[in-house]
């Protein structure tokens, strides 16, 4: 028996063991168990619309857009347009199976903006800067004023927003928007709270943007009374890509404003459409139209939220060319 000493000592061991105060020690816990991993039921995250980055592929630094448009209502027409850049901090990096002009949305670079334009009366112009210290997380501020030397009228808007990617394709927003306007005989002032939600569903993303606020108008003379309002604003927008290079989209929105104490209304609700075509990787035009329906009631006041004063309807057309570099 070639295998007896080997089966000696496994039975001379085993005596050993039951021989000892307690027995058997307990079993230890398995360091690898079998059974299923809690952490492989986990949900999996979302998928980044993106994908992986491509190695050589476009970045650009700035786009550069022009946009001429005409206005008209039931009495009269405008011819508006105005110039605009936007530098990138970071590149924007083209990804060859992503729409074009959902990238700017995927990967949210940091980025300063400058607009400079001709308003119906005046001048206009503003500025503009977007940054994402935490990655997901970021702040956004703007500011720009109008000039109306006609009417003796400045008007100033300005925001500051929080922004956050929940998912990689589901953004929201939240924060201040106001509004100043001065006459010689009156002064407005707005004040609110912006919220917007933007998701990306398939091909399609969905946007929605609320504002409520309170305007307060007074004249100049310290002692005159002011007159308070509620302003409620709401836009709905769907832009549906088409492909790589064609988008298309729909909006529409509804804004209004209540002077309870001079018991004056003012309401606005608009629609439009917009096509928007890359004509190569790094150009492209959009076009569009808009109708907006203003309705008034009440004594005249000087809303900040560029009201008319009479019902009317103001027809919107556009064209907007733009390049990447």
């Amino acid at each position: 028996m070639k295998n007896a000493p080997f089966t000696l000592w496994v039975a001379l061991a085993s005596g050993v063991a039951w021989a000892q105060p307690g027995g058997i020690p307990p079993a230890q816990a398995d360091p690898f168990p079998v059974g299923p991993d809690p952490a492989l039921n986990a949900p999996p995250p979302a998928p980044n619309p993106l994908g992986p980055p491509v190695v050589g592929a476009k970045q650009w630094r700035w786009a550069l857009l022009g946009t001429g448009g005409l206005l008209f209502d039931n009495s009269a027409s405008a011819v508006v347009g105005g110039v605009a850049a936007e530098a990138y901090l970071q590149p924007l990096v083209d990804r060859p199976h992503v729409a074009l002009g959902l990238l700017t949305f995927l990967e949210h670079p940091d980025t300063l903006s400058f607009s400079l334009g001709n308003a119906v009366n005046g001048a206009q112009g503003a500025v503009g800067a977007s940054v994402y210290p935490w990655d997901n997380v970021g702040l956004s501020a703007s500011l720009g004023l109008e000039l109306q030397p006609s009417n003796n009228l400045q008007y100033a808007h300005g925001s500051l927003l929080m922004q956050e990617y929940f998912q990689p394709n589901l953004k929201g927003s939240l924060g201040y928007a106001g509004a100043r306007t001065w006459q010689p005989t009156q002064y407005a002032s707005l004040d609110g709270v912006h919220g917007s939600l933007s998701w990306l569903w398939g091909v399609a993303l969905l946007a929605l943007s609320i504002d409520v606020g309170f305007q307060q108008q007074k004249a100049p003379d310290p002692g005159a009374a002011i007159a308070g309002s509620l302003w409620r604003q709401g836009q709905l927008s769907v832009s549906y890509f088409l492909g790589r290079r064609w988008t298309a989209s729909l909006f529409t929105g509804v804004s209004y404003l209540s002077y309870n104490a001079a018991g004056s209304n003012a309401g606005a609700e608009w629609v439009g459409a917009s096509l928007e075509c890359y004509l190569t990787d790094s150009f492209y035009v959009i076009a569009g139209v808009e109708p907006t329906f203003h309705q008034f009631s009440g004594v005249s006041f000087t809303p900040t939220a560029n009201f008319a004063q009479t019902d009317s309807t103001l027809q919107t057309v556009w064209v907007t060319a733009a390049y990447r570099l």
